[in-house]
């Protein structure tokens, strides 16, 4: 799990560099709109499983952009702060 900044949206995929990312010259056919997020943190299982995700209020699988709800903001804080139990 990670914990990224949005530095820029509605790329268009041609204006993206993935070559360190495409295996035997097999790059996905795909043209945006995409955005370009930066690390801010590395979560690890133990903090930010799926399972404390649901149990937190996540509804499905995070695939894409997504909000937050009041519940989950409360998680990230105190997992921020080491309290992740």
């Amino acid at each position: 799990m990670y914990k990224c900044r949005v530095l820029k949206v509605d790329i268009s995929g041609t204006e993206i560099d993935d070559s360190l990312f495409v295996n035997n010259n097999d790059a996905l056919e795909y043209d945006g709109p995409c955005m370009l997020l930066g690390l801010i943190r590395r979560f690890r299982p133990d903090e930010l499983s799926f399972d404390i995700l649901s149990r937190n209020g996540l509804k499905g699988s995070v695939q894409g952009q997504r909000h937050t709800n009041d519940q989950l903001d409360m998680l990230f804080e105190r997992v921020e702060q080491g309290d992740y139990r």
